[in-house]
């Protein structure tokens, strides 16, 4: 059986932007907290500074050792939200997506989507970065926690 996946769950994290530091436009758009979306059909976006963290606990479960030091190197740009059917529809509608996710009749619109597989979820990273022409991605394990914790 093939697992699924809320994309909310799985896609809070939409993107890793190449920041571009050249330009006093691009400083703006990339400076931390600022919000912004790519395109009308796209995650409204923040983004979260470079930085560093400790990751695992000593007063927990052994599954959390070792603590860590990690270091983000770059700013991040995180969805704000999980991704919504509507966003999950426009990449559908445009091609990009070939399944439109059942949505187990509780409706669509601005509901997180759900019941997609890791390739359908590749299938919308690809549409989002070619719309855009910034790279989407899902985040490392590192950059998830990161990010939470911001």
């Amino acid at each position: 059986m093939k697992k699924k996946y809320s994309l909310g769950a799985v896609l809070l994290i939409v993107a890793a932007l190449a920041f571009d530091g050249g330009s006093a436009v691009a400083a703006e758009k990339f400076k931390p907290g600022h919000i912004f979306k790519d395109c009308a059909a796209c995650p409204e976006m923040t983004v979260i500074p470079a930085g560093s963290f400790v990751i695992g606990s000593t007063n927990g479960k052994k599954r959390e050792l070792p603590v860590t030091k990690i270091t983000i190197a770059k700013p991040l740009a995180v969805s704000r939200y999980e991704i919504t059917f509507n966003e999950w529809d426009a990449c559908h509608a445009a091609g990009g997506c070939t399944k439109k996710p059942f949505d187990r009749d509780w409706g669509r619109g601005t509901r997180p989507v759900m019941n997609v597989l890791p390739k359908d979820i590749d299938e919308y990273m690809a549409w989002l970065s070619k719309k855009t022409g910034h790279t989407y991605r899902l985040p490392s394990e590192a950059e998830w926690e990161y990010a939470a914790r911001a």
